[in-house]
């Protein structure tokens, strides 16, 4: 299986997963707004039911307080028997009062005057005083709004946080309402039948306060109807949703207009929830099966079609390696594991020439045996003996030809598992011609390094004659410049002699005492070039101390006296310290300097210097830059300026020997100077030399 087919099988499964997951939860999704959609429905038609439950508890109640409102006692009671000194008629009316509240199995039933006080109750308890529930104002207005009918009203006790519900009907005198008659009812009858069925229901009043409830499973409190979330249906009706507790419900409600009271439904989501992912698992499933089915398909496809495509790729390859195999130049053998020749290209007959058949007979045959390496034998031996795997790679041999004939070749044996056994694969490739080739490239190599050895000793006899010239050339030059730097004292001197005599003879001491310290400069003259020369000539062994660079710099300014009366100088010595011998250092900077202001002298610019250290980290030695303006010198000409006897300048003019005394001060110390061009314009030299701390 290729890897192409494998990272299309992974991205297939991974496809198919993303694909499920959309489908669960496209699926669910839908299912859910369905099932919502569905539930929303039941629950209007539940939420009439329950409307119509409980207008019918309502009614019977709504009529009660009439059986007293036509009553004679309590109208005469009303009119003029407020006062309590009528004791009699008080408790003839209470007995009454309580004997109906036992029949009509409500709470409490009570007298009201036309402010909307309670004269007379059917309890004395105060837990039933209507005052903790309503004010009297309240009910005086609720029932001349009624004009004749009865109300149902409900009042909360912020005290003890309960609810009650009061039946008010009025009596009236004529047309005037004189009082009232009051009936406390219990709606519990009512939240029982709702808790038998399991519904959850409640219901609010003005003050969205819940009166009534099916609250078995808590989910309700003071202010449950203030958290709820809109929800939208795929048929555009809307709903809300009420969480409490982690549970969700789907929440339908209706107003009773002349009650100001609300009917709230709440139906629990979760079996809802659970309908839609076991429908949606479903439909998973069921496209699961359709893809594993087209899956399946597509694998069988795939694999008929790789058994065709891989019989026909074997049926091909079979015909191209035949086609390699007979028309290769290289010699193909196939052995079995015992080193019979079971198969022979055409190449292979070719390379042997031999008449009879070769198939069926031993490798050995072909094998002129003397004239092998009796080593490669043994080990050809054993791996034919031992049927071993180990690998026989191009060995140089020598092969039969024909009876009288042989060839050398190079054979490689390996071993390869045919379809029914194991054995070897044979090459054979003819290196006839490589030998020959191997023979006379020897040949020539061997004459070619007899013509090298003769060139050689003819190259380093004119190379000692070459030599010699140069050492011959080098020394008349110098020669030259030496005779020209001496002969101009010696003249002088011979001048100055003759005329020291003649001003002796005058007896013209001064004159002659000063033509002789002429004498002593131009002595002293030839002293200094016959000492540079000594100094380029000779090494000794030198001292190396810390030094101070700025002040063999300073040093040398100073020993140059006046010619660096016009010299611009720019100095960092930001790293002074070097081991060197001071008098050598004031040496180099001398000889530095003076080049210069020559240099700057002939083609009249105003000399400027500019020197400065830095240290190299690296190699732990301080680097001297020094810089001038002068007019410089031509890159092919900066190798040479630090040779002995090299100068651009006229003879007697100088022998060139600063710069190249200068190296050689430097390499004494252990250093090196190295000649460029400035960015001035003119030259810089780099000296560089072993830092000290």
């Amino acid at each position: 299986m290729s890897i192409p087919y494998k990272k299309n099988k992974a991205l297939f499964f991974v496809t198919s997963l993303i694909a499920l997951y959309v489908v669960f939860w496209g699926v669910q999704a839908i299912s859910l707004q369905l099932l919502l959609i569905n539930k929303h429905r039941a629950g209007e038609d539940q939420l009439l039911t329950y409307v119509a439950d409980l207008r019918r508890e309502l009614k019977d109640y709504r009529f009660l307080p009439y059986t007293l409102t036509e009553n004679p006692s309590i109208r005469r009671f009303l009119t003029d028997g407020t006062s309590t000194n009528n004791a009699p008629l008080l408790t003839s009316i209470q007995r009454q009062l309580e004997d109906l509240n036992k029949a009509s199995q409500t709470q409490a039933w009570f007298v009201l005057d036309d402010k909307g006080k309670v004269l007379i109750s059917s309890t004395q308890s105060d837990a039933d005083d209507l005052s903790h529930y309503f004010e009297p104002h309240i009910l005086k207005i609720e029932l001349e709004d009624q004009k004749g009918e009865s109300i149902l009203l409900t009042g909360y006790n912020k005290n003890n946080k309960q609810v009650t519900h009061l039946v008010l009907a009025p009596i009236y005198q004529n047309t005037v309402i004189t009082g009232s008659i009051g009936v406390r009812v219990n709606l519990n009858r009512l939240i029982e039948s709702w808790t038998v069925v399991g519904d959850l229901i409640a219901i609010t009043g003005k003050s969205h306060q819940t009166f009534i409830a099916n609250n078995s499973k808590n989910i309700f409190d003071l202010k449950w109807d203030q958290k709820l979330t809109p929800i939208r249906f795929l048929d555009q009706t809307e709903s809300k949703i009420y969480e409490s507790n982690g549970e969700k419900f789907l929440l339908q409600n209706v107003l009773l207009d002349d009650l100001s009271w609300t009917l709230h439904f709440l139906t629990p989501l979760q079996q809802i929830v659970r309908t839609a992912n076991f429908i949606a698992f479903g439909g998973v499933i069921l496209i699961s099966l359709v893809l594993t089915f087209l899956l399946y398909r597509r694998e069988r496809s795939l694999k008929i079609a790789s058994a065709v495509e891989n019989q026909r790729l074997v049926s091909k390859n079979t015909q191209l390696q035949r086609a390699l195999i007979e028309n290769t130049h290289v010699g193909l053998i196939q052995l079995t594991h015992l080193g019979i020749i079971s198969f022979i290209n055409p190449t292979g007959h070719r390379y042997f020439q031999q008449e009879h058949e070769l198939v069926g007979t031993s490798l050995y045959n072909l094998l002129e045996v003397d004239l092998c390496d009796p080593k490669l034998m043994a080990r050809l031996n054993q791996i034919f003996q031992n049927s071993s795997t180990e690998k026989f790679i191009e060995q140089e041999v020598v092969l039969k030809k024909s009876i009288n004939e042989s060839f050398p070749a190079l054979l490689s044996v390996s071993p390869i598992e045919w379809s029914d056994s194991q054995g070897y694969l044979v090459t054979v490739i003819n290196i006839s011609k490589r030998k020959r080739a191997e023979q006379a490239l020897t040949k020539i190599n061997q004459q070619l390094e007899l013509r090298v050895s003769e060139r050689t000793a003819t190259l380093k006899k004119t190379q000692k004659e070459l030599l010699r010239s140069e050492k011959l050339a080098a020394i008349g030059q110098m020669s030259t410049a030496i005779a020209h730097e001496l002969n101009q004292p010696l003249t002088g001197i011979r001048t100055l002699v003759y005329s020291a005599e003649l001003l002796l003879e005058r007896n013209n001491i001064e004159e002659a005492q000063a033509t002789l310290v002429k004498l002593e400069q131009l002595v002293s003259r030839m002293h200094s070039l016959t000492s540079e020369l000594k100094v380029l000539a000779y090494r000794r062994p030198e001292n190396l101390v810390k030094t101070h660079c700025e002040e063999c710099f300073d040093n040398a300014l100073i020993s140059l006296g006046d010619q660096t009366r016009s010299l611009s100088i720019i100095k960092d010595f930001s790293h002074p310290y070097v081991f060197a011998e001071p008098s050598r250092l004031e040496r180099i900077f001398s000889n530095l300097i003076k080049n210069t202001l020559e240099a700057c002298e002939e083609q009249s610019i105003s000399p400027q210097i500019q020197i400065n250290t830095t240290f190299d980290q690296n190699s732990g030695n301080l680097i001297i830059e020094f810089s001038d303006n002068g007019p410089g010198a031509d890159k092919d000409i900066l190798p040479h300026l630090l040779e002995p006897f090299y100068t651009s300048k006229p003879v007697g003019k100088g022998l060139g020997l600063g710069l190249a005394i200068s190296a050689s001060l430097a390499n004494d110390m252990k250093g090196q100077l190295i000649a460029g061009i400035s960015p001035l314009g003119g030259l810089a030299f780099t000296l560089t030399l072993q830092r000290a701390e």
